[in-house]
């Protein structure tokens, strides 16, 4: 399951394990906009750079590029050898989507400026030995970070689909990626339990950050590079300064593991559900929170 929050913090994406991507606006609380059409549970729900589509990757083995104000899907993009499209994501000028799978691959697709002609598949990259989990753009478009169930993450040149670094340390598989903004950094978050900070330049680890008690399921950077946020499976977030790996604050109250914070441009200081399927995501930004975390929404996989 997955949650994302609109560039300009307007409206939810959220993207359930029955097969529906649902938009809700922020202001309302409500549900605006129901996407249905793929066979299979949704991995990851992203808006494009400009806000006008959304695009899913699916365990049907495919991903839709969507109108989402009409609720129609504009593009279907298979191709990997695998059932199950494990993520999906847009290049910064939206003009280039990185999808992966568990066929141990990744591939890149060209979008054109006439959004009339199909997308066509640019270039596959092989090299891991395992699921690849997700794949993100570098902010500057030019890389793309992937991470593995081979217990890799490993760094690839957009523009060739050569591997340019591979990041090997954690000893389970690794369950997501990301860049720090200035590109300087890698962050991992692995089933190991732990989350690892890296020199994207060297591929040397600098620090590990392990306290969780399961699986850490996402790492990002919050604000620059002062805190990371973790969350985990253990049912906690957690916030660390990012340079002597110290824990500053665990955030207990969710009952079920807790999949991903974001950082929202706007988002009203209450708690929201929104109803996927037979389950509930659950934001809790409270007051505590925002005062610690400068207002990173944590989304749950609470079933009440």
């Amino acid at each position: 399951m997955y949650l994302t929050v609109s560039s300009d913090g307007r409206y939810l994406l959220t993207a359930a394990y029955d097969g529906v991507a649902a938009l809700w606006c922020v202001a309302k609380g409500e549900a605006i906009r129901t996407l249905r059409g793929q066979q299979g549970g949704l991995y990851t729900a992203v808006f494009s750079p400009n806000g006008q589509s959304v695009l899913t990757a699916s365990a049907d083995g495919a991903a839709c590029l969507w109108r989402w104000r009409a609720g129609k899907v504009q593009w279907l993009l298979a191709g990997h050898e695998d059932s199950y499209m494990r993520s999906a994501a847009f290049s910064p000028d939206g003009r280039t989507i990185v999808t992966t799978s568990s066929d141990c691959s990744l591939r890149i697709w060209q979008l054109y400026v006439d959004e009339s002609r199909a997308p066509y598949l640019l270039r596959t990259l092989e090299g891991h030995y395992g699921w690849v989990n997700t794949a993100v753009f570098s902010p500057a478009g030019d890389q793309i970070l992937s991470a593995a169930a081979d217990k890799t993450a490993r760094l690839w040149c957009a523009s060739t689909g050569d591997c340019l670094k591979t990041f090997a340390g954690h000893w389970a598989y690794v369950r997501s990626a990301v860049f720090s903004p200035q590109q300087t950094f890698i962050l991992t978050a692995s089933a190991d339990w732990t989350a690892k900070l890296w020199n994207s330049q060297t591929a040397a680890c600098i620090r590990t950050f392990a306290g969780h008690l399961q699986w850490v399921n996402m790492a990002s950077f919050v604000h620059g590079l002062s805190k990371i946020i973790t969350c985990s499976r253990d049912n906690t977030a957690r916030l660390w300064n990012t340079f002597t790996g110290d824990c500053l604050r665990v955030f207990c109250g969710h009952s079920d593991f807790v999949m991903f914070a974001i950082v929202p441009a706007v988002l009203k200081d209450r708690k929201r559900k929104a109803k996927v399927g037979q389950r509930r995501w659950v934001a809790k930004p409270s007051a505590d929170w925002e005062k610690a975390c400068a207002g990173i929404l944590f989304a749950g996989n609470e079933s009440r």
